[in-house]
């Protein structure tokens, strides 16, 4: 039988995560850890296509960014907002093998212009 969280709601909070099973991935909260315990009893992705996959098809639950609400809108999976939750941040990464003076110039004039950040900051 497929996996059917409570849908409907206007938003959940951080806590309401120990309630569902989340869909682990190589970029998951079940992959890194959160505080609590959330549900670690989802099935495994291994590229977040499947994810989108999995969760369309009542498999579980997973954690996102606002702006994949924009980018991956699908008819079989719902966007809740996740409240009080802490902001995701974003940051380019690279290979350290291929760090070149160009890349550190340019995450220095990228930390220039967003204000409060600095590169290496994350």
């Amino acid at each position: 039988m497929p996996y059917r969280p409570i849908t409907g709601l206007r938003g959940w909070y951080p806590c309401d995560l120990v309630r569902v099973r989340l869909v682990s991935a190589p970029c998951s909260l079940a992959a890194s850890g959160t505080s609590g315990s959330p549900g670690t009893d989802g099935p495994v992705a291994e590229t977040f296509q499947e994810v989108l996959t999995l969760v369309g098809a009542g498999q579980g639950t997973f954690v996102v960014g606002e702006h994949v609400t924009r980018f991956y809108a699908r008819p079989d999976v719902v966007y809740v907002p996740l409240r009080d939750a802490p902001p995701l941040r974003w940051g380019p990464v690279w290979p350290t093998a291929r760090e070149t003076a160009r890349v550190q110039a340019f995450v220095a004039a990228a930390a220039e212009i967003v204000p409060g950040t600095a590169a290496y900051d994350w």
